[in-house]
C-alpha cells in the first residue's frame, strides 16, 4: 500500500468525505488504510460521522457555493442571506411556509442534494424544512457573508459579480421582502441598515425611482429596518427589473408582478 499522500490528495480526501463517501471507499481509492484516512480527516478538524450517520449517506454538491459565478448561485446566496440559517456546527437549513414547498425543491435540485424535505406543523400552520450538515459548504457561505446569527450583522455581499447583483437582490426579496396590494401596489424589503441602504441605492439607480423612501426601524433599539415603495409605476419598475428574464425566482412573487396592469391599462379601467 502507498503510505504517503500528496497535499492535493489529502484535500481531495476531505472533499470526498464531506460529499458523503465512506472512509473505506476513500481508502481503497488511494491505496491506504481507513485508519490513515481517519487521521487525515481528524488533523483537518473534519467532524467524523457516527455509525448511524454513516449508514444514511446523502448526495450533495459541496462545492456549489465555492464561487458565485452565475445567476443561480447569486440568487440562492441572496435567498439564504434572507431566509437561511447557518450554524456554528455547519448546519445549513431553510424553513418556509408549506405553500412555498416547490421553492425548496428548486434549491435542493440546485445544490444536487438527496436530503429529504420534511413537512411539519406549528401553531396551526404548516411548514416545510430542508437542511443538512456540511463543513465545506458552511465555510463557503461564511466567506460570502452568510454567518451564524446573521440577522443583526448582515452586510452587502462582496463576492457577487456586479452583473449578478439584481439576482442576489431578487433572492433576498423572495426571502425577506415582497409585494402586496392591487389598487395601491407596495414593495418592501427588510434587513440590516447597511443592506437596506445598499438595496435602496441600487434600485434607485437601476429602476429610476423618484426618491429615497423613509426607513422604518423595527423598534428604537433594533438594527433591523424596512423600506417601502408604493404606487403602480414604481412597483412595476422594481418588479420588472428583478424578475424579467430571470431563470430562478419564487413563483408567487413573480406572478404578482406579471399580473399587475400596465399604467395605461389601469387608466382605461379607472375611466
Amino acid at each position: 500500500m502507498v503510505s504517503v499522500l500528496t497535499s492535493q490528495e489529502k484535500e481531495d480526501v476531505v472533499r470526498l468525505y464531506q460529499a458523503g463517501k465512506s472512509t473505506p471507499n476513500i481508502a481503497e481509492k488511494y491505496g491506504v488504510s481507513s485508519t490513515a484516512i481517519n487521521g487525515i480527516l481528524k488533523r483537518r478538524n473534519v467532524e467524523l460521522r457516527n455509525y448511524s450517520q454513516s449508514k444514511m449517506i446523502y448526495g450533495l454538491n459541496v462545492d456549489y457555493f465555492q464561487s458565485i459565478d452565475c445567476e443561480e448561485k447569486s440568487y440562492w446566496l441572496g435567498f439564504l442571506a434572507a431566509d437561511g440559517n447557518v450554524t456554528d456546527k455547519a448546519e445549513i437549513r431553510v424553513t418556509l411556509s408549506a405553500k412555498d414547498s416547490n421553492h425548496l425543491f428548486k434549491f435542493k435540485e440546485s445544490v444536487e442534494s438527496t436530503h429529504p424535505i420534511k413537512l411539519f406543523e406549528a401553531n396551526g400552520f404548516r411548514y416545510v424544512t430542508f437542511g443538512f450538515k456540511n463543513q465545506k459548504m458552511a465555510s463557503d457561505l461564511n466567506r460570502h457573508g452568510i454567518v451564524p446569527r446573521k440577522t443583526h450583522v448582515l452586510q452587502p455581499p462582496k463576492t457577487v459579480p456586479l452583473n449578478s447583483i439584481r439576482h442576489y437582490i431578487r433572492g433576498y426579496v423572495d426571502g425577506d421582502g415582497g409585494f402586496n396590494g392591487v389598487k395601491q401596489p407596495n414593495f418592501r424589503v427588510t434587513s440590516t441598515l447597511e443592506v437596506v441602504l445598499w438595496i435602496q441605492d441600487h434600485l434607485i439607480e437601476k429602476c429610476d425611482l423618484r426618491r429615497k423612501t423613509k426607513l422604518i426601524q423595527r423598534n428604537k433599539s433594533s438594527e433591523i429596518y424596512t423600506i417601502n415603495y408604493s404606487g403602480l409605476r414604481q412597483v412595476l419598475r422594481i418588479g420588472h427589473y428583478l424578475y424579467d428574464g430571470s431563470s430562478v425566482f419564487l413563483d408567487r412573487k413573480k406572478n404578482y408582478i406579471d399580473l399587475l396592469p400596465s399604467p395605461a391599462r389601469k387608466r382605461r379601467i379607472d375611466a
